[in-house]
């Protein structure tokens, strides 16, 4: 056996330590080619959760350039990342941050920690800003330090925080310069909020807020208001409610109040609202329910003025021969007989019943009047002792008439009606005592209403007014005031004529008429008389005997025989030749069977079958050369409105007098005689 030498054996020693080197080098090896792929593979699963990031990611050099730019900020941008990557970040940046951008990149690069997120306004490649969100960390790749940055899109949302600002600062400016209160209020009704609204009723906001809100309700409204709210409160549901809130000056508005309640763990915690004011509303709903009442009581007053025109027409008919065979009796009886006397009586209880006819004419406003030019202070004085024996010796009359009165135009028999009737109504309005005072002035009204009128008037006008000193009378009195037969007054005591006959006497003259009155302060009522610049004319009076008279044939046609038969004994003493007809079919024989001359119709307006206008037209056809009287118990105006006679037509009032139609005849006859 071969033996070996000591240098042999330090060389395998050296050789087994030199393999274990090599063994621990290669394991070395392996496990840093291990770390390695390890590296390899975070870096590509770091490089994939960039490029796939939903959140935008780039990279910034100290320079500012884009080291890195991930797809999600390049998408962003609307470019590609190459057209980022190299680019310097600034370019990207709106001029007006730049400078801020560089600032806190270079305090971020420089070791500044902690600076949280940041926002900068960044172009689009369109152009258009957008609104970016930043958050950054340093991180050192490949031995460089760069600023790793977090890329948030927030230009929706920065849109949404503009519009709702936009939104506030809107609400806040309509709530602050709203016309209508705009409140909150808890449950116990203390004011937490209450907008520049309550200005207008006199209050400072600031010094609501803090108080209960009951303090601005009237306190007629306030218990029922409240009652309303506490059953809210338990029902939950709060109704509109109407109400009255008090001004800071005394006075009072209407109000609609709408709220909601805001509920909370516990209940209702909050009660927001709006109070809107309503007063021309409410205004105009109360003038809308007058004037259906007005409505409703001139309808009523129609029916019953066509009723009491009627009955008084038919009843002027037999006045009308009760007065004129009175008359002509009169003319033909001694004055010492006692016939004369019992005539007279008969004479003057026609006249008074045709006072009473003409007062439910003058409602109806179909009373017979002769209207003539008049200065009212001459009526009036001449009344003066009749009313004192009117209203006894306890009422004072005081009368004061201006001195450079115009003139009116009215029949002075209605003029007397109204003072008479007037001057009844406030006799009994101060039992014990007091005064009446009675005035006239010139006046000139520049669209003003007048009591109830609809719309406002102008002109110059005649003011008569009759004030008195009395119980005065209630709104509800007042609004039934000129009805016919309404009245205050105990059974037997009044008929309910007087006021209605003036309504209708004021009406009929085209006048206004405005009451006054508070219960015990007396009643002023106010007649506006239109005011005329014509000259007065006086006539001469006339007697019976001194009568005009003719010889001309007259046909008559009238269907009330006491008429007819008074109208043909008047005219037949006044040497006509009279040709009597009772209706429209006996006038026309007449008219075709008469040989000879027919100078004058005289007949009534309104008869069955045709009226004397169109009787007229068909004789007119028979005979030429006739003329026209027309007679009727309602005024000629009246009748003008139905198209019944033509504004130049000759035409004579019922109940006529002796006098009145002998003179009417001549008239029409003698105007009608030709020339020459």
């Amino acid at each position: 056996m071969t033996r070996k030498m000591p240098e042999d054996m330090g060389m395998l020693k050296e050789t087994a330590v030199l393999q274990n080197k090599i063994i621990a080098q290669e394991k070395k090896l392996k496990a840093l080619e291990d770390r390695l792929r390890a590296l390899k593979d975070v870096e590509s699963n770091f490089s994939g959760l960039l490029e796939t990031s939903s959140v935008g990611i780039i990279m910034v050099r100290p320079n500012k350039q884009i080291a890195y730019v991930n797809p999600h900020l390049a998408k962003i941008l609307g470019r590609n990342p190459d057209q980022l990557i190299g680019k310097s970040f600034i370019n990207f940046v709106q001029p007006e941050q730049a400078k801020e951008m560089v600032e806190l990149i270079d305090m971020h690069l420089g070791g500044a920690r902690n600076l949280g997120t940041f926002q900068g306004v960044v172009k689009h490649k369109s152009g258009r800003k957008l609104f970016l969100e930043f958050e950054g960390s340093i991180i050192n790749m490949n031995d460089e330090v760069l600023d790793f940055i977090l890329v948030r899109d927030v230009s929706e949302r920065k849109r949404m925080e503009t519009a709702l600002r936009e939104s506030e600062g809107r609400l806040k400016s309509i709530i602050e310069h709203s016309h209508d209160i705009i409140y909150s209020y808890n449950q116990e009704g203390i004011v937490t909020f209450i907008n520049d609204g309550v200005r207008k009723y006199g209050y400072n906001p600031k010094k609501i807020v803090g108080r209960n809100f009951s303090m601005l309700i009237h306190d007629g409204d306030r218990e029922r208001v409240n009652k309303t709210f506490q059953k809210a409160l338990k029902t939950g549901q709060c109704n509109p409610i109407e109400y009255r809130i008090m001004k800071k000056d005394g006075g009072f508005a209407y109000v609609e109040e709408f709220c909601k309640f805001v509920m909370g763990d516990g209940g209702i915690i909050q009660i927001n609202g709006v109070i809107r004011d309503i007063t021309e509303r409410v205004a105009a709903e109360h003038d809308r329910s007058r004037l259906e009442e007005q409505l409703r009581q001139a309808v009523k007053m129609e029916a019953i003025g066509r009723l009491a025109g009627g009955v008084a027409h038919d009843f002027n008919n037999i006045l009308t021969g009760i007065i004129g065979y009175s008359e002509v009796a009169l003319g033909n009886v001694e004055e010492e007989t006692p016939i004369h006397e019992c005539l007279k009586e008969i004479l003057s209880a026609g006249e008074r019943a045709a006072k009473l006819t003409g007062q439910l004419l003058a409602f109806s406003r179909k009373q017979i009047i002769d209207p003539k030019v008049m200065q009212i202070n001459e009526t009036l004085e001449l009344q003066q002792k009749l009313l004192r024996r009117i209203i006894g010796e306890d009422i004072h009359i005081k009368m004061t008439f201006s001195g450079q009165l115009g003139c009116i135009k009215a029949d002075a028999t209605q003029i007397d009606q109204i003072l008479i009737n007037l001057a009844t109504n406030a006799r009994d309005a101060m039992p014990l005592g007091g005064e009446l005072t009675i005035t006239t002035q010139n006046i000139t009204l520049k669209k003003r209403r007048i009591g109830a009128l609809h719309k406002p008037i102008s002109g110059r006008f005649i003011l008569l007014t009759v004030s008195d000193t009395g119980q005065g009378m209630s709104r509800e009195i007042q609004d039934k005031l000129f009805e016919p037969f309404f009245t205050t007054k105990s059974k037997g005591k009044g008929t309910g004529l007087g006021l209605s006959t003036v309504y209708g006497i004021v009406k009929q003259n085209n006048a206004f008429i405005d009451v006054v009155s508070r219960p015990q302060k007396g009643s002023t009522f106010k007649i506006y008389f239109p005011r005329v610049d014509d000259p007065i004319l006086t006539e001469p009076p006339i007697r019976i005997a001194a009568l005009p008279t003719g010889t001309e044939t007259i046909l008559l046609v009238e269907d009330e025989v006491i008429v007819r038969k008074l109208a043909r004994k008047i005219l037949e003493n006044k040497g006509y030749k009279i040709l009597e007809a009772q209706d429209v079919d006996d006038a026309l024989k007449i008219g075709r069977t008469n040989a000879g001359s027919i100078h004058l119709l005289l007949t009534d307006v309104i008869m069955p079958v045709m009226n004397g206008r169109e009787l007229f037209e068909k004789l007119k056809t028979i005979k030429p050369d006739l003329l026209a009287l027309y007679m009727s118990g309602y005024d000629k105006d009246i009748i003008a409105d139905h198209g019944v006679l033509e504004e130049d037509t000759y035409y004579i009032p019922k109940p006529f007098t002796v006098i009145s139609l002998a003179k009417k005849v001549r008239e029409v006859l003698d105007a009608n005689i030709p020339a020459g």
